[in-house]
């Protein structure tokens, strides 16, 4: 039995007050960037998380932070916490040489940027000119679909407004789209909801829609996921295998960003068909 050397006691405890252990600052902030959707949990409110993680921003070295914002956005799927967390290093890295290409970075879908300006707003911050920079030169990897998709017309920051503000250049990719939106000539696509509405209750037009639209590859994987039911319960054993076959996709689950317990979700939603549509 060690007499001299004795064994350091942790008094260290987690939010539900049990024994734990402590972690450094970057790892408590890759750890919230990772498990957090921002919203109140049993044993922390939203506000106090976001708290933390204003603290551990200030804390931890900017590079850093913003390496661990742009992978649990890029790579983990994480949406929200990463909005906040962007609009929280604003403030930090205005000197920045790379100030400009984190807010280029960070974007994954045309919405992030009126989520993370709606944000930024909502606190009282000033829009900064590292986040117009990066949002003007993100505007730019998107095409005209993409910008219609998210107008985000019924929303308090639309797009146009995040235009208005950050002020893109025109690109061969978004090919004029920006000037549309600008005279509120930018048209929505129909998109695969619009388009199974229009066919109402026709049950085999319905599977015609659902085969055409999974050959095309035109309804995204989560979509996919979330409606794998509703195909299901049309009795069609072809549709039903083009459907299965369409979520093993080994490179369309990568580039979904899909996060685990939404295939739990869907399991249990499966579980409760009938088993002969099964």
């Amino acid at each position: 039995m060690a007499k001299f050397n004795e064994t350091k006691k942790s008094d260290v405890r987690n939010l539900a007050g049990g024994k734990a252990y402590k972690e450094s600052k970057e790892l408590a902030l890759v750890s919230l960037l990772l498990t957090s959707f921002g919203d109140n949990k049993y044993y922390e409110k939203e506000s106090s998380i976001y708290a933390r993680l204003e603290q551990l921003i200030q804390d931890c070295d900017k590079m850093f932070v913003a390496k661990a914002i742009i992978y649990a956005r890029k790579v983990f799927g994480m949406r929200t916490i990463t909005h906040i967390a962007s609009s929280i290093l604003a403030k930090y890295i205005g000197g920045e040489s790379w100030a400009k290409d984190f807010f280029t970075k960070v974007v994954n879908r045309v919405d992030d940027m009126t989520e993370i300006v709606a944000c930024h707003l909502g606190r009282k911050q000033k829009v900064t000119n590292a986040m117009k920079k990066g949002f003007a030169e993100a505007l730019g990897n998107f095409d005209e679909y993409q910008l219609a998709k998210y107008k985000c017309e019924n929303k308090s920051v639309k797009l146009v407004d995040l235009v208005n503000i950050v002020h893109p250049v025109e690109t061969a990719k978004n090919n004029g789209a920006i000037g549309k939106l600008i005279n509120g000539e930018l048209k929505s696509f129909d998109t695969w909801e619009s388009e199974l509405s229009a066919v109402g209750n026709d049950i085999e037009a319905k599977k015609n829609v659902w085969r055409r639209l999974i050959n095309e590859n035109k309804l995204g994987y989560f979509a996919l996921l979330r409606n794998l039911r509703n195909i299901i319960n049309l009795n069609d054993s072809e549709l039903k295998s083009m459907a299965l076959n369409a979520l093993v996709n080994e490179n369309a689950i990568k580039k979904s960003l899909v996060l685990p317990f939404r295939y739990s979700t869907a399991y249990n939603e499966l579980r409760n068909i009938d088993s002969d549509a099964m």
